[in-house]
């Protein structure tokens, strides 16, 4: 959805919590009435994890990094770094530390300021980390393991796999799922053990219970063979209007990325957006375009081995019916700023 000529979801900023929303300590808490400090602390390292581990910018929202945990959005989540003197703060029982509010909180060796020390440094060490392309592995209806790969140039010549697993659940798990890169040892980036693929890139994984790992391949991805594409045609064939997903198939080839071009009348073409893993789709505002206009759309997919192939397809715009608002709505929601400083919502109407 996020994905256009010059920009996609890895450049989103994201964080598990803000003083908006609450800290996710709080989070934490609530989710798991009666766990004690040791799993409090590990799932907030577990937060964090998916963090940094996943594609976007990631952010702290300071205080996470001492277990700070409040009372919920806005005020009750801007707990003071310096001793406090607000009970409200002081109350609070913070995560992984003895400490609270009402002391000094910059501990080095608090385990949750170790924890996210020791992701941002792998993130810094492994590129890939930070910007290749994220491709889902694995995941469970409940609780266990989630996994996906994260592929990139890791500036030594090659194309190389990591894969990121983690588990939610309070006892050890494991998960076996396909991966672009065959027959590689697996070195563990995060965690203490590797593992080996198999011929065809099956790899199984151990997570320790509330865990990470990260294994990075010590070969290249997989290509062996050529990625052929073919495009969808937009909007089942019918005119289009307003902003629609521009869609193409991709055979084999393994991993690959597709970018997506338009030509409106014969004119030349424009990147509207790449797509760096399944299913390979942008969206396109033709809105602005005159009713009756040509469009050709462009899908050119390149594969791990360098290899191009491309497709397109023209459609035709149509007349976007823009429905009438609602003469009576039920209610309105305003949010002001009170004569005391603060903010306040108010509901009116019905």
């Amino acid at each position: 959805w996020y994905t256009d000529a010059d920009s996609n979801a890895h450049e989103h900023v994201k964080f598990v919590g803000n003083h908006d929303i609450g800290r996710v300590g709080l989070d934490i808490v609530n989710a798991n009435p009666g766990a004690d400090d040791t799993e409090l602390t590990a799932r907030a390292e577990l937060a964090q994890a998916l963090n940094f581990l996943t594609r976007g910018r990631p952010t702290v929202y300071y205080g996470d990094e001492q277990g700070f945990v409040g009372d919920g959005g806005d005020q009750d989540a801007r707990q003071d770094m310096f001793p406090s003197l607000v009970p409200s703060y002081n109350d609070d029982d913070l995560i992984g530390t003895d400490a609270t509010t009402a002391d000094a909180n910059f501990d080095l060796t608090h385990p949750l300021f170790a924890a996210i020390s020791d992701f941002a440094t792998i993130r810094s060490n492994h590129p890939v980390l930070q910007t290749g392309s994220q491709i889902g592995r694995s995941a469970s209806g409940s609780a266990g393991v989630f996994a996906f790969s994260r592929i990139g140039d890791d500036g030594a010549g090659g194309t190389v796999e990591y894969v990121v697993a983690l588990n939610n659940s309070e006892a050890p798990a494991s998960a076996t799922f396909g991966t672009d890169t065959s027959d590689a040892t697996w070195t563990p980036v995060l965690g203490a053990n590797g593992a080996i693929s198999d011929g065809d890139g099956n790899l199984t994984v151990d997570v320790p219970a509330l865990g990470a790992v990260v294994l990075r391949a010590d070969a290249t991805v997989d290509t062996d063979s050529s990625a052929t594409i073919a495009m969808i045609e937009p909007a089942a064939g019918s005119e289009l209007t307003g902003r629609i997903p521009v869609s193409a198939d991709v055979v084999d080839g393994g991993f690959a990325a597709v970018t997506f071009a338009v030509s409106v009348d014969g004119g030349d073409y424009s990147v509207i957006g790449t797509d760096d893993n399944a299913p390979y789709r942008v969206y396109h505002d033709v809105s602005d375009l005159p009713v009756g206009a040509t469009v050709t759309y462009k899908a050119i997919v390149e594969d791990a081995g360098g290899n191009l192939a491309s497709d397109k397809v023209s459609a035709l715009v149509g007349e976007e019916v823009v429905p009438e608002p609602p003469s009576d709505l039920p209610y309105a929601i305003v949010h002001y700023l009170r004569d005391d400083g603060d903010y306040g919502d108010e509901t009116t109407g019905d």
